[in-house]
Protein backbone atom coordinates (compact mmCIF):
# COMPACT_ATOMS: atom_id res chain seq x y z
CA UNK A 1 0.00 0.00 0.00
CA UNK A 2 1.30 3.14 -1.08
CA UNK A 3 1.47 6.59 1.28
CA UNK A 4 -1.12 8.34 -0.13
CA UNK A 5 -3.43 5.40 0.11
CA UNK A 6 -2.85 4.89 3.86
CA UNK A 7 -3.00 8.70 3.97
CA UNK A 8 -6.32 8.61 2.94
CA UNK A 9 -7.58 5.43 5.16
CA UNK A 10 -6.39 7.14 7.95
CA UNK A 11 -8.36 10.61 6.94
CA UNK A 12 -11.51 8.65 6.93
CA UNK A 13 -10.99 7.04 10.10
CA UNK A 14 -10.49 10.74 11.54
CA UNK A 15 -14.02 12.07 9.89
CA UNK A 16 -15.90 8.76 10.75
CA UNK A 17 -14.63 9.51 14.42
CA UNK A 18 -15.02 13.61 14.18
CA UNK A 19 -19.19 13.96 13.18
CA UNK A 20 -19.88 17.54 12.15
CA UNK A 21 -21.43 20.03 14.59
CA UNK A 22 -24.35 21.03 13.57
CA UNK A 23 -28.24 21.66 15.52
CA UNK A 24 -31.79 20.89 14.21
CA UNK A 25 -34.04 23.78 16.02
CA UNK A 26 -38.06 23.28 15.64
CA UNK A 27 -40.40 26.05 16.72
CA UNK A 28 -43.45 25.89 14.83
CA UNK A 29 -46.04 24.18 16.88
CA UNK A 30 -46.84 20.53 16.21
CA UNK A 31 -45.48 16.45 16.04
CA UNK A 32 -42.52 15.54 13.56
CA UNK A 33 -40.23 13.11 13.16
CA UNK A 34 -36.50 13.82 12.72
CA UNK A 35 -33.90 11.23 11.76
CA UNK A 36 -30.48 11.04 13.19
CA UNK A 37 -27.88 12.27 10.87
CA UNK A 38 -24.71 9.71 9.72
CA UNK A 39 -22.39 9.40 12.16
CA UNK A 40 -24.03 11.14 14.85
CA UNK A 41 -24.15 8.98 17.92
CA UNK A 42 -25.06 11.31 21.00
CA UNK A 43 -26.84 14.54 21.01
CA UNK A 44 -27.90 17.53 23.64
CA UNK A 45 -31.23 18.71 23.69
CA UNK A 46 -33.11 21.20 25.18
CA UNK A 47 -36.76 21.74 25.35
CA UNK A 48 -38.94 24.91 26.36
CA UNK A 49 -43.51 24.98 27.16
CA UNK A 50 -45.53 27.14 24.96
CA UNK A 51 -46.66 30.01 27.64
CA UNK A 52 -50.34 30.15 28.52
CA UNK A 53 -52.74 32.89 28.09
CA UNK A 54 -55.25 33.80 31.31
CA UNK A 55 -58.63 33.90 31.01
CA UNK A 56 -60.90 37.05 31.66
CA UNK A 57 -64.08 37.11 34.01
CA UNK A 58 -65.10 39.70 36.60
CA UNK A 59 -63.03 38.45 39.35
CA UNK A 60 -59.27 39.32 39.70
CA UNK A 61 -57.39 36.89 37.24
CA UNK A 62 -53.57 36.28 37.18
CA UNK A 63 -51.71 36.28 33.96
CA UNK A 64 -51.10 32.85 32.04
CA UNK A 65 -48.77 30.33 34.01
CA UNK A 66 -44.77 30.39 32.12
CA UNK A 67 -43.77 27.21 30.18
CA UNK A 68 -40.72 24.73 31.54
CA UNK A 69 -37.55 24.18 30.26
CA UNK A 70 -35.76 20.79 30.47
CA UNK A 71 -32.52 19.95 28.69
CA UNK A 72 -30.60 16.48 28.78
CA UNK A 73 -26.81 15.96 27.79
CA UNK A 74 -24.88 13.01 25.78
CA UNK A 75 -28.17 11.20 24.69
CA UNK A 76 -27.43 8.23 22.81
CA UNK A 77 -29.16 7.93 19.39
CA UNK A 78 -28.92 5.51 16.47
CA UNK A 79 -27.57 7.22 12.71
CA UNK A 80 -30.66 7.00 10.57
CA UNK A 81 -32.94 6.33 13.52
CA UNK A 82 -36.16 8.46 13.82
CA UNK A 83 -37.52 9.92 16.67
CA UNK A 84 -40.37 12.22 17.91
CA UNK A 85 -40.17 16.06 18.65
CA UNK A 86 -43.48 17.48 19.64
CA UNK A 87 -43.77 21.51 19.81
CA UNK A 88 -46.09 23.13 22.12
CA UNK A 89 -48.33 26.28 21.03
CA UNK A 90 -48.54 28.92 23.23
CA UNK A 91 -51.94 30.34 24.59
CA UNK A 92 -53.69 32.22 22.54
CA UNK A 93 -56.52 35.28 23.28
CA UNK A 94 -59.93 33.58 23.36
CA UNK A 95 -63.45 34.83 23.37
CA UNK A 96 -65.89 38.06 22.85
CA UNK A 97 -65.71 41.43 24.02
CA UNK A 98 -69.22 40.99 25.76
CA UNK A 99 -68.58 37.70 27.56
CA UNK A 100 -66.14 36.17 29.54
CA UNK A 101 -62.91 35.04 27.71
CA UNK A 102 -61.41 31.57 27.95
CA UNK A 103 -58.03 31.22 28.68
CA UNK A 104 -55.69 28.72 27.23
CA UNK A 105 -53.03 26.68 28.14
CA UNK A 106 -49.64 26.59 26.59
CA UNK A 107 -48.97 23.21 25.12
CA UNK A 108 -46.18 20.97 26.30
CA UNK A 109 -42.90 20.78 23.96
CA UNK A 110 -41.07 17.05 24.06
CA UNK A 111 -38.16 14.71 22.79
CA UNK A 112 -38.32 11.28 22.73
CA UNK A 113 -35.95 8.22 22.02
CA UNK A 114 -35.70 4.64 22.97
CA UNK A 115 -34.54 4.95 25.67
CA UNK A 116 -35.30 8.91 26.97
CA UNK A 117 -38.32 11.47 27.23
CA UNK A 118 -37.54 14.89 28.28
CA UNK A 119 -40.93 16.97 28.66
CA UNK A 120 -41.34 20.32 28.63
CA UNK A 121 -44.79 21.47 30.25
CA UNK A 122 -46.53 24.13 28.93
CA UNK A 123 -48.10 27.13 31.79
CA UNK A 124 -51.43 27.04 32.96
CA UNK A 125 -54.50 29.69 32.11
CA UNK A 126 -54.94 29.74 35.62
CA UNK A 127 -51.60 30.98 36.41
CA UNK A 128 -49.51 27.87 37.56
CA UNK A 129 -46.23 27.06 36.29
CA UNK A 130 -45.43 24.72 33.71
CA UNK A 131 -43.77 21.62 35.25
CA UNK A 132 -40.43 19.50 33.56
CA UNK A 133 -39.35 15.54 33.65
CA UNK A 134 -36.69 13.15 32.13
CA UNK A 135 -33.87 15.58 31.39
CA UNK A 136 -30.53 16.87 33.86
CA UNK A 137 -31.75 20.40 34.59
CA UNK A 138 -33.69 23.16 33.87
CA UNK A 139 -36.66 24.97 36.01
CA UNK A 140 -40.14 24.51 35.89
CA UNK A 141 -42.40 28.05 34.97
CA UNK A 142 -43.25 31.07 37.12
CA UNK A 143 -46.37 31.21 38.54
CA UNK A 144 -49.01 34.27 38.63
CA UNK A 145 -51.71 34.80 41.05
CA UNK A 146 -53.96 37.82 42.01
CA UNK A 147 -52.29 38.35 44.92
CA UNK A 148 -48.94 38.77 43.46
CA UNK A 149 -50.58 40.95 40.22
CA UNK A 150 -51.50 40.42 36.85
CA UNK A 151 -48.29 39.70 34.85
CA UNK A 152 -47.58 36.66 33.34
CA UNK A 153 -45.15 34.31 34.22
CA UNK A 154 -41.71 33.88 33.05
CA UNK A 155 -40.22 30.64 31.40
CA UNK A 156 -38.50 28.17 32.94
CA UNK A 157 -34.68 28.94 33.32
CA UNK A 158 -31.97 26.54 33.05
CA UNK A 159 -30.54 26.18 36.75
CA UNK A 160 -34.06 27.36 38.15
CA UNK A 161 -37.82 28.44 38.31
CA UNK A 162 -39.02 31.16 35.94
CA UNK A 163 -39.66 34.34 37.48
CA UNK A 164 -42.98 35.32 39.37
CA UNK A 165 -45.94 37.38 37.45
CA UNK A 166 -46.54 40.78 38.94
CA UNK A 167 -42.81 40.92 40.95
CA UNK A 168 -40.77 40.56 37.54
CA UNK A 169 -40.63 43.11 34.38
CA UNK A 170 -39.74 46.57 35.44
CA UNK A 171 -42.59 47.05 37.16
CA UNK A 172 -40.23 47.30 40.34
CA UNK A 173 -36.79 48.16 40.92
CA UNK A 174 -36.84 47.02 44.19
CA UNK A 175 -39.12 43.21 43.28
CA UNK A 176 -37.19 42.16 39.82
CA UNK A 177 -37.92 39.05 38.37
CA UNK A 178 -36.18 35.72 39.52
CA UNK A 179 -33.48 34.86 37.90
CA UNK A 180 -34.28 30.85 38.10
CA UNK A 181 -31.80 30.49 40.74
CA UNK A 182 -28.74 31.69 38.61
CA UNK A 183 -30.33 30.39 35.28
CA UNK A 184 -31.63 32.45 32.36
CA UNK A 185 -35.07 32.16 33.61
CA UNK A 186 -37.94 34.62 32.61
CA UNK A 187 -38.55 37.27 34.36
CA UNK A 188 -42.04 37.75 35.71
CA UNK A 189 -44.87 40.65 33.96
CA UNK A 190 -45.42 44.07 35.82
CA UNK A 191 -48.06 44.09 37.99
CA UNK A 192 -51.38 46.38 37.54
CA UNK A 193 -50.09 49.90 38.55
CA UNK A 194 -53.64 50.63 39.06
CA UNK A 195 -57.34 49.12 40.78
CA UNK A 196 -58.40 46.29 38.27
CA UNK A 197 -61.63 47.55 38.53
CA UNK A 198 -61.52 51.13 37.23
CA UNK A 199 -62.64 52.47 34.57
CA UNK A 200 -59.30 53.22 33.52
CA UNK A 201 -57.46 50.09 34.74
CA UNK A 202 -53.27 49.91 34.98
CA UNK A 203 -51.22 47.79 32.62
CA UNK A 204 -49.37 44.51 33.24
CA UNK A 205 -47.05 43.12 31.29
CA UNK A 206 -46.10 39.36 29.94
CA UNK A 207 -43.63 37.25 31.59
CA UNK A 208 -40.10 37.07 29.85
CA UNK A 209 -38.86 33.65 27.60
CA UNK A 210 -35.96 32.07 27.86
CA UNK A 211 -33.69 31.22 24.70
CA UNK A 212 -32.55 27.45 23.17
CA UNK A 213 -28.67 28.93 23.53
CA UNK A 214 -27.61 27.92 26.71
CA UNK A 215 -28.33 30.21 29.62
CA UNK A 216 -27.05 34.19 29.42
CA UNK A 217 -23.54 34.35 30.59
CA UNK A 218 -24.11 36.43 33.39
CA UNK A 219 -27.26 34.70 34.78
CA UNK A 220 -29.51 37.37 34.74
CA UNK A 221 -33.37 36.23 33.91
CA UNK A 222 -35.18 37.87 30.94
CA UNK A 223 -37.62 40.94 31.54
CA UNK A 224 -41.46 41.19 30.88
CA UNK A 225 -42.01 43.27 28.54
CA UNK A 226 -42.61 47.16 29.23
CA UNK A 227 -42.24 50.42 28.40
CA UNK A 228 -40.89 53.28 29.19
CA UNK A 229 -41.97 54.40 32.18
CA UNK A 230 -41.34 51.39 33.22
CA UNK A 231 -45.28 49.98 33.93
CA UNK A 232 -46.16 47.20 31.57
CA UNK A 233 -47.18 47.31 28.42
CA UNK A 234 -51.23 46.65 28.10
CA UNK A 235 -50.92 45.74 24.51
CA UNK A 236 -46.79 43.25 25.14
CA UNK A 237 -47.42 39.94 23.86
CA UNK A 238 -45.74 36.84 25.52
CA UNK A 239 -42.18 35.99 25.80
CA UNK A 240 -39.60 38.69 26.63
CA UNK A 241 -35.65 38.75 26.22
CA UNK A 242 -33.54 35.40 27.42
CA UNK A 243 -30.75 37.61 29.02
CA UNK A 244 -28.99 40.10 28.53
CA UNK A 245 -28.08 38.54 25.01
CA UNK A 246 -31.51 38.74 23.98
CA UNK A 247 -31.06 38.16 19.90
CA UNK A 248 -28.51 35.22 20.76
CA UNK A 249 -30.37 33.18 22.91
CA UNK A 250 -33.47 33.75 20.76
CA UNK A 251 -36.03 34.98 23.88
CA UNK A 252 -39.56 34.60 22.58
CA UNK A 253 -39.83 31.09 23.87
CA UNK A 254 -42.41 30.19 26.89
CA UNK A 255 -43.50 33.12 28.64
CA UNK A 256 -47.03 33.41 29.83
CA UNK A 257 -49.26 35.85 28.88
CA UNK A 258 -50.17 39.36 30.84
CA UNK A 259 -53.38 39.61 32.04
CA UNK A 260 -56.35 40.94 30.40
CA UNK A 261 -58.84 42.75 32.74
CA UNK A 262 -62.88 43.75 32.96
CA UNK A 263 -63.93 47.50 31.89
CA UNK A 264 -66.84 48.44 34.14
CA UNK A 265 -68.70 50.17 31.75
CA UNK A 266 -72.12 49.28 29.76
CA UNK A 267 -71.90 46.87 28.27
CA UNK A 268 -69.10 45.38 30.36
CA UNK A 269 -66.22 45.15 28.13
CA UNK A 270 -63.49 42.10 28.81
CA UNK A 271 -60.28 42.44 26.96
CA UNK A 272 -57.66 40.23 26.41
CA UNK A 273 -55.00 39.04 28.16
CA UNK A 274 -51.65 38.61 25.96
CA UNK A 275 -50.80 35.53 24.13
CA UNK A 276 -48.22 33.05 25.29
CA UNK A 277 -44.90 32.78 24.12
CA UNK A 278 -44.17 29.46 21.88
CA UNK A 279 -42.62 26.21 22.53
CA UNK A 280 -39.15 25.31 21.12
CA UNK A 281 -36.67 21.82 20.81
CA UNK A 282 -33.07 22.59 20.16
CA UNK A 283 -31.04 18.77 19.09
CA UNK A 284 -27.40 19.76 19.31
CA UNK A 285 -24.33 17.04 18.50
CA UNK A 286 -22.00 15.45 19.36
CA UNK A 287 -23.91 15.78 22.38
CA UNK A 288 -21.18 14.69 24.25
CA UNK A 289 -19.14 17.64 23.27
CA UNK A 290 -21.52 20.49 23.33
CA UNK A 291 -23.80 20.33 26.60
CA UNK A 292 -26.48 22.42 28.15
CA UNK A 293 -26.67 24.89 30.02
CA UNK A 294 -23.25 26.28 28.68
CA UNK A 295 -23.84 29.57 26.47
CA UNK A 296 -21.10 27.52 23.95
CA UNK A 297 -24.24 25.86 22.23
CA UNK A 298 -23.78 28.04 18.88
CA UNK A 299 -23.64 26.04 15.36
CA UNK A 300 -20.03 26.03 15.27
Amino acid sequence: MNFLSQFMMMSSAILAASPTDDEALFTTPGTFSWTVPPKVRTVSVVCIGGGATPAVSLNNNPGGGGGALVYANNILVTPGESYTVVIGKGGDSQGSATNPLTGENGGLSSFTTDSVTLIANGGFANGNPGTFSGGDGGGQGGASNASQGYGGGGAGGYSGEGGSGGQGGNSSVANPGDDGAGGAGGGGGGSFAQSFSSVQPGRASSGGGTGVYGQSSDGTGGLGATSASGLGNATSAGGGSGGTNGDLNGGLFGGGGRSGFTKLVTPILYLAGGSGGGGAVRIIWPGNVRQFPSLNTQEI
